[in-house]
């Protein structure tokens, strides 16, 4: 992850979820990954991931600059 290595440590964080389904610390490796890979969609489903399990300030922050940011390109997408 700390390589820029974003694409692998999600693989690697998303295995870890599916061994520790019940750590926060995880589901927030893996929506970090995700965040800096692009997959936006995969990441906001990671934070939601994190804010079930634990009340963290950084997941919910990140969660809605991601939600603020993926609206208008919804509204871009639903007038082409």
């Amino acid at each position: 992850f700390k390589q820029g290595h974003y694409t692998e440590a999600a693989t690697v964080f998303k295995r870890a979820v599916e061994i520790f389904p019940d750590d926060p610390r995880m589901h927030m490796g893996m929506a970090q990954a995700f965040e800096r890979s692009q997959r936006i969609a995969a990441a906001i489903e990671a934070y939601r991931g994190v804010l079930a399990l634990t009340d963290s300030p950084e997941a919910k922050a990140s969660l809605e600059s991601l939600l603020s940011n993926a609206v208008p390109l919804q509204v871009k997408t639903d007038k082409n």
